[in-house]
């Protein structure tokens, strides 16, 4: 799947203010309720553990949608994505004075093409995970080193778990479907991962990596996980 082609057209069949189905957070086609939405934003700043005093980086940042909230809890945000529509929305509808939004493929991001001058000391990536293949979580992580503090705390957010496939793919139809899109390369979601794939990447950083459950109201809780991730 390409999956920034995906993204450049994805938001062009709703509606310019139509935010929350612009990045997906859908269930059966219908946008997920505000008080969803809130609560999701709420789980990321308490799992942040986020300050008025951090500079936060929003990695696949889709429409801003998220990181103008968590940008109202902090000090400074820069949201990255390579979809050059959703950031053109973000620029339009979710700027405000203590957030910029950047093009840019997450794997390329370094604070210079970011415009700032010191190292973010929270990150986090939400639903953006599944974009990535196995073999490019290393470079990942080697970026998102390079750009934090060293008491940085890292967010990967919205990881959908390997052994609940059968949770989210919940009827022999849905898994047909899965097994035919998959074999064509189109699976809707990407990539599911292995809690013990993530820790021994980690480790292998000398990153340490807690797996948190999502919040018991989240509409994607009984398929994807938290990972928490900070320097030792």
């Amino acid at each position: 799947m390409d999956w920034k082609a995906f993204w450049d057209k994805f938001p062009e069949q709703f509606n310019e203010e139509e935010f929350i189905k612009q990045v997906g957070k859908t269930v059966k086609g219908q946008p997920i309720s505000q008080e969803q939405l809130d609560r999701l934003i709420l789980d990321v700043a308490q799992k942040l553990n986020l300050k008025e005093d951090d500079w936060v980086l929003d990695l696949c940042c889709g429409n801003g949608l998220i990181t103008s909230a968590i940008a109202k809890k902090c000090q400074y945000a820069v949201g990255v994505d390579f979809s050059q529509p959703l950031i053109e929305i973000a620029l339009q509808y979710h700027s405000q004075k203590n957030v910029n939004y950047v093009n840019l493929s997450v794997l390329e991001v370094t604070q210079e093409n970011l415009g700032v001058s010191r190292p973010f000391t929270k990150i986090y990536m939400y639903e953006g995970l599944q974009y990535f293949q196995e073999n490019q979580l290393s470079a990942l992580l080697e970026t998102i080193s390079s750009l934090s503090s060293k008491s940085v705390t890292i967010l990967l957010a919205g990881i959908p778990d390997r052994s609940r496939l059968w949770s989210f793919y919940d009827t022999p139809e849905r898994q047909r479907e899965y097994e035919l899109r998959k074999s064509q390369g189109t699976e809707a979601i990407g990539t599911w991962w292995e809690k013990s794939f993530i820790r021994q990447v980690c480790n292998n950083y000398g990153l340490q990596c807690n797996f948190l459950p999502q919040h018991e109201l989240s509409h994607t809780a009984h398929y994807r996980f938290d990972a928490r991730i900070q320097k030792q």
